[in-house]
């Protein structure tokens, strides 16, 4: 019998850095809003700590959270399942 490499981070959220990409998105969003107001640096920095207080909110929650609240709010759909995340009961 063959030998099958599988590799061990198949089902982990895709990084970017060393951020997952729901926390760099967050930094990324407070960057963009810091440099409209003209606070750039203010504004990466506090990303980075909101990264870090969803980091902690991440913690005990399914990974992904920050999709599945996008999804649930309606913002965002996954391919291939229920269409919109503004349906809250499904009847067959």
């Amino acid at each position: 019998m063959e030998k099958i490499i599988i590799p061990r981070y198949v089902d982990d959220p895709p990084q970017i850095l060393f951020f997952s990409l729901d926390e760099f998105v967050l930094i990324m969003m407070f960057a963009v809003l810091g440099e409209l107001w003209g606070m750039l640096f203010p504004g990466i920095l506090m990303g980075i700590g909101m990264s870090k207080l969803f980091k902690k909110l991440q913690e005990g929650a399914m990974p992904g959270l920050l999709y599945h609240m996008l999804f649930w709010i309606g913002i965002v759909t996954f391919k291939g399942y229920i269409s919109t995340g503004l349906i809250r009961e499904i009847y067959e």
